[in-house]
């Protein structure tokens, strides 16, 4: 049975924490809409995500940006851990 990378990767990345950094990002990459309002998501880019602090790092294109993601960090929160069904995101942190 043929399986897609996307599985093969999240299956690998409980045991990885390489690989559960990339599964991460990518996801959170691909799905922006799913987790932020339309009018931010082509604003926000995912710079990384810090794994032992369970921080994702964000750059804003501009402060008014930065200031709505501040404003719905809580509502980010619970969309991106409802998405992947557990709390992997505690924070976000915007650079």
């Amino acid at each position: 049975m043929e399986e897609r990378f996307e599985e093969v990767l999240k299956r690998l990345s409980f045991k990885n924490p390489s690989l559960k950094k990339i599964y991460i990002v990518s996801k959170i990459r691909n799905e922006v809409k799913k987790w932020l309002p339309e009018d931010l998501a082509e604003e926000v880019h995912v710079v990384n995500y810090i794994i032992s602090e369970k921080t994702l790092l964000l750059a804003c294109s501009n402060n008014f940006v930065k200031q709505e993601i501040v404003f719905r960090e809580n509502e980010i929160l619970k969309k991106l851990n409802l998405f992947f069904g557990t709390d992997e995101i505690k924070k976000i942190k915007l650079v």
